[in-house]
């Protein structure tokens, strides 16, 4: 007969001390809780035009990013993310165990756009070495900007992340960051610098040196610590905070007429408007249903709003936003 050890193989709750009731602040034990008692994660916030600070990290404190290859591979992810779900990147650092993304959303939230990266690199990141399992460690951590003194803040502690882990010894040696492209040492395709340095200066070669003298003094002074917003509150008390329109921050476009977008898809694969709206489901028409959708979430209309445009369901739009 299976001795009381046998069973904690299959139920490890049964172990003494596995739960720390008596300490809610220890590391997984609310998630513990969760399971038991049947509650669910809150879901996150979405506010179109916000703009979020994301932060995920490999599995167990593990390397994401081993070699050139790696880094090389997740901005090129990067590159595809924002053609993908047309968002707006401020600033990013990747780390050998974590990375940092600051990224005004638009229609597609930044869940999804997270989901996306996490799952084409973590496939990718084990097939290269022949491995399984888990790649990044639990959900991504974002929070929402809510003015310009977090969003200051948020600049400089993501750029000195090399700084502060002594990987570099500034912020500008460190490749794998925007910091070269928003002061002005290198371009850089990913970023859009046109909002981040319109709080330095009006000039863009002003403000490009102003933002470099400013995380420069930080890192020196020991300023570069994890910022808070000037809210006091937590990060779900107040709505997203989105930059003013300008010429270099245009406003969101306006939305195409899905019609339209449908007839042009069609005619560019040779199908009908009715073959793709239809139930079909050959590789050519579920290839233009997928890009009809993306199309539509990523000119500025929502997912529901899609899935009721389309007459499918809204778990069909979001697998063809995330599918790669």
């Amino acid at each position: 007969m299976p001795g009381f050890h046998d069973f904690t193989k299959f139920a490890p709750f049964l172990v003494p001390g596995f739960y720390d009731f008596t300490n809610p602040s220890r590391k997984g034990t609310k998630q513990r809780l969760a399971r038991i008692y049947g509650m669910g994660r809150p879901p996150r916030v979405h506010v179109e035009g916000g703009i979020y600070h994301a932060m995920t990290r490999g599995d167990g404190g593990r390397l994401l990013f081993d070699d050139a290859d790696d880094y090389g591979f997740m901005l090129g992810l990067l590159a595809r993310a924002k053609e993908r779900f047309g968002f707006r990147l401020y600033a990013y650092c990747l780390m050998p165990n974590h990375l940092h993304l600051l990224i005004q959303v638009a229609a597609a939230s930044a869940s999804v756009i997270m989901h996306w990266l996490q799952s084409v690199y973590a496939r990718s990141y084990n097939r290269r070495r022949e491995r399984w399992g888990h790649v990044f460690q639990d959900r991504f951590h974002a929070r929402r900007c809510r003015d310009d003194r977090y969003m200051l803040a948020l600049l400089r502690y993501i750029h000195c992340n090399p700084v502060r882990a002594g990987l570099a010894a500034s912020a500008s040696q460190w490749p794998w960051s925007g910091h070269a492209g928003l002061a002005g040492l290198r371009r850089d395709p990913l970023l859009d610098p046109g909002f981040p340095l319109s709080l330095f200066s009006k000039d863009m070669r002003d403000a490009a040196r102003l933002y470099h003298e400013f995380v420069q003094g930080s890192a020196s002074a020991g300023l570069d610590a994890a910022p808070e917003s000037a809210y006091l509150q937590g990060p779900e008390d107040c709505e997203a905070w989105s930059p003013p329109p300008t010429s270099d921050n245009p406003a969101p476009a306006v939305e195409e007429d899905w019609r339209m977008v449908a007839v042009q898809i069609a005619a560019s694969s040779r199908l009908s408007v009715d073959e793709i709206l239809g139930p079909g489901r050959t590789r050519t028409i579920s290839h233009c249903r997928r890009l009809l959708i993306r199309r539509l979430v990523c000119g500025g209309r929502r997912p529901a709003h899609v899935a009721s445009l389309l007459g499918c369901s809204p778990s069909l739009v979001t697998k063809a936003c995330r599918t790669p």
